[in-house]
């Protein structure tokens, strides 16, 4: 069913031509491109396609799957209206927030609409935070939950809930609950508009992880040539495909210019 429901998501939302889009104009062609999965304004899940020039990694990234890159810088030019949809608790303070007369050094790729008033810079600043928090792990079941919810059931006190993790005992004479540190994962997410911070919280689709998932081609994190570490799969056809080519042209020169030296006989 968990399966049937995903399915009938990508179908809905037309998932799967964004994943062959992904997959065609990163993995075989630029060599990197996201897919990212967003809520709309009537919480219906959607995905779109981030090109290779409207999007920065970690530097330190060695894991195509995101799980060790410590921030995404997101940007891209949208409509000052689209923006006061995305941001609509924010929209009366956009609107004092002063115009970019140029454009952003960071994406010269991206089409420049700054000197129209009506676009706006949009960047989005994705970060992957690791914390240690207190957890609760019962020795009944093994489930593990929060030190807060844990002690919201004990008058909501951590005195109280320390006494109660103490005190109880299993009829072996062990503890019933053990108290220790988990390592948490979040994503934080800061959002500027034109430079200026307009939004800071948590991932606001409750995840503790990216909401991309990276398309690339043939990625090579130890290669010590910046240009060698990503490249797309087709660009490896390109060069036996240009000495073809440049062989070929050069036969065809060789057959034309031996034409024109010869002489008319009778």
């Amino acid at each position: 069913q968990h399966t049937g429901i995903i399915m009938q998501q990508m179908a809905f939302a037309d998932g799967y031509d964004i994943l062959s889009e992904a997959f065609k104009w990163g993995s075989l062609i630029t060599a990197s491109n996201l897919m990212e999965i967003y809520y709309d304004r009537d919480g219906i899940m959607r995905f779109t396609r981030r090109p290779h020039n409207s999007f920065l990694l970690d530097p330190g990234l060695r894991n195509p799957d995101l799980s060790d890159c410590r921030t995404i810088l997101t940007g891209q030019w949208l409509h000052e209206d689209n923006i006061k949809m995305l941001l609509p608790t924010e929209a009366d303070r956009i609107d004092k927030i002063k115009k970019q007369q140029s454009g952003s050094a960071r994406w010269d790729g991206r089409p420049n609409y700054s000197r129209k008033e009506e676009y706006r810079l949009y960047e989005e600043h994705w970060r992957l935070t690791t914390e240690f928090e207190p957890y609760i792990i019962s020795r009944l079941d093994g489930k593990e939950i929060p030190f807060e919810d844990f002690k919201k059931g004990v008058s909501n006190q951590s005195r109280a809930a320390d006494a109660v993790i103490e005190e109880l005992r299993l009829p072996n004479g062990l503890p019933m609950f053990s108290k220790f540190n988990k390592f948490v994962r979040s994503v934080n997410l800061r959002i500027f508009v034109d430079g200026e911070l307009a939004w800071d919280g948590p991932n606001p689709t409750g995840l503790d992880e990216y909401n991309f998932v990276w398309l690339c081609g043939e990625w090579c994190p130890e290669m010590p040539r910046e240009e060698l570490k990503l490249r797309g799969l087709t660009r490896r056809l390109r060069a036996p495909q240009y000495a073809r080519d440049k062989r070929l042209n050069q036969a065809i020169d060789i057959i034309e210019a031996g034409i024109q030296q010869g002489k008319r006989v009778r």
